[in-house]
């Protein structure tokens, strides 16, 4: 799957609303029709522009392409590519995408959530708060103790 038949997988899941799973279950039994909704209705989600929604919600792949070699064997052998990495030096070409597009979305005190392994949520933190996001702020996994999603209010 391509980074941008991935994207616009991204628009169907957050303007139908439809579960991921279910999107991706529909895009593997008839890719050309979930291709076809997803380009039809991102257009005209981009001409509705600044506002139209209170909540975006994204886990992208966060691992730099560098570290794909590091990550364990039965995630390499088992994960696409595509699911771990944007092919981005820093892993966080998408982060940074989302944090700088999802204004064109999202109302006035919105929300933007991303979720990443704890190791990336300073850096997340940062670039959600470099592309005008406040109340930046990391959520806890109770089970594990560990940052799981950040989430941040657009102005």
């Amino acid at each position: 799957m391509s980074l941008q038949t991935w994207e616009l997988l991204s628009y169907v899941v957050t303007v139908v609303g439809l579960p991921l799973a279910i999107v991706v279950f529909l895009l593997e039994q008839r890719k050309e029709e979930v291709l076809n909704l997803a380009n039809s209705l991102h257009p005209r989600m981009v001409a509705r522009g600044g506002g139209a929604v209170d909540l975006v919600a994204l886990h992208p792949p966060y691992v730099a392409k560098r570290e794909l070699r590091e990550l364990p064997e039965e995630i390499r052998r088992f994960e696409p590519a595509h699911t771990l990495t944007d092919h981005s030096a820093n892993g966080l070409g998408l982060v940074g995408r989302a944090a700088a597009e999802s204004g064109t979305w999202l109302k006035r005190g919105g929300w933007l959530l991303i979720e990443v392994s704890p190791d990336r949520a300073r850096s997340v933190a940062k670039v959600m708060r470099d592309h005008g996001f406040h109340d930046v702020r990391s959520t806890v996994d109770t089970g594990f103790k560990v940052t799981r999603v950040l989430v941040g209010r657009w102005r």
